[in-house]
């Protein structure tokens, strides 16, 4: 099971992987309007997981982000939160 969260206001960035932290970063004052977040998720099956964010130009924290979730090289999910 993978678990993504984000803090659009403090900028707290996290993802688990079966309840296990894979990534946490912090992005209070950051002026990428794009970010991408590779990792390997599986024991026996690899897969290789990609989370691309990008942020609105102007209030940010108060706008929603857009996401795309890549597994393996394919889109599988996009949306905004």
């Amino acid at each position: 099971m993978i678990d993504m969260s984000y803090d659009q206001f403090w900028g707290r960035f996290e993802v688990k992987v079966d309840n296990i932290t894979a990534i946490s970063r912090l992005f209070m004052f950051d002026f990428a309007f794009t970010r991408d977040f590779d990792l390997w998720v599986g024991v026996n099956e690899k897969h290789h997981l990609r989370i691309n964010k990008t942020r609105p130009t102007f209030f940010a924290g108060f706008r929603p982000h857009t996401y795309m979730i890549y597994i393996d090289g394919v889109l599988v999910n996009r949306f905004e939160a």
